[in-house]
């Protein structure tokens, strides 16, 4: 089948995740990552989380 333009590509891809979330988290998450192999993670937050540091606390990891 041949597209016409990308537009009309479909991908797809299929990645197991592990999500943790609440109290105590963020200094578990670095363990976590390591034992998964992960080089490189995403964090995702929001404003207030940044602004407490709870951003940070992970990324140190």
């Amino acid at each position: 089948m041949a597209f016409k333009n990308i537009a009309d590509q479909t991908n797809g891809f299929y990645i197991p995740c592990v999500s943790l979330f609440g109290p105590g988290c963020a200094k578990e998450i670095g363990i976590k990552a390591q034992n998964l192999g992960a080089k490189k993670a995403l964090i995702v937050t929001d404003e207030g989380l940044f602004k407490f540091g709870v951003a940070a606390t992970i990324s140190e990891y």
